[in-house]
């Protein structure tokens, strides 16, 4: 018997979201292998990592859950095509953190430190914000919201963003007080997260 539109909807959304389960995986992997355990131990700094930690965790755990339908999840209600534009979202923001980290280098630690030879990096995205990992990821992370939409993953992804405009500014800090050319460098570039925004 072949499927209703809304079955067929039902199960392209469904694959839209193995895929961006998929998607999650690899980057997690991928961009993270080689990077743990974190080598400073600056008490903000550190919470702020755990807070995107946990809720990036909660959202994949909730994401893995809906997949497998172990249990029953209530999903807040969004039309397909918003379901489409998060896993777009999830495109561009996997691209957008690996290209900005393949931008910054060797520079790149996922904690607030100097390296002894450490440069202002001004290529690639970081001619328009400072801080374009962070700006893709807290895309990832909203486009994840849309696919997986739920109470719970909605306040993990408000944790998530706030911990990431917050680790921004903390960065922006210490480089501005520690690396000789970054003031200059926030004068050329003067948004942290988006562009004519902030």
């Amino acid at each position: 018997m072949p499927l209703s539109v809304s079955g067929k909807v039902r199960l392209t959304l469904h694959a839209l979201q193995w895929l961006t389960l998929g998607l999650w995986a690899i980057w997690l992997v991928g961009y993270w292998w080689g990077r743990l355990p974190f080598n400073r131990h600056d008490g903000l700094d550190t919470a702020l990592i755990l807070a995107i930690a946990l809720g990036s965790a909660v959202i994949f755990i909730t994401g893995v859950v809906i997949c497998l339908e172990w249990v029953e999840i209530t999903t807040l209600y969004l039309p397909p095509a918003v379901t489409v534009m998060g896993m777009v979202l999830v495109m561009l923001g996997i691209g957008g953190t690996v290209y900005a980290r393949r931008c910054l280098g060797r520079f790149w630690t996922a904690e607030a430190v100097l390296q002894s030879d450490h440069q202002v990096i001004e290529t690639g995205p970081y001619g328009y914000v400072r801080h374009p990992i962070y700006t893709a990821a807290i895309l990832l992370n909203i486009g994840t919201l849309l696919v997986f939409a739920t109470y719970w993953t909605l306040i993990a992804g408000v944790v998530v963003g706030t911990a990431y405009i917050l680790k921004a500014k903390l960065e922006d800090h210490l480089l501005a007080v520690n690396l000789p050319g970054y003031p200059v460098y926030q004068t050329r570039v003067p948004y942290r997260l988006f562009p004519f925004i902030w």
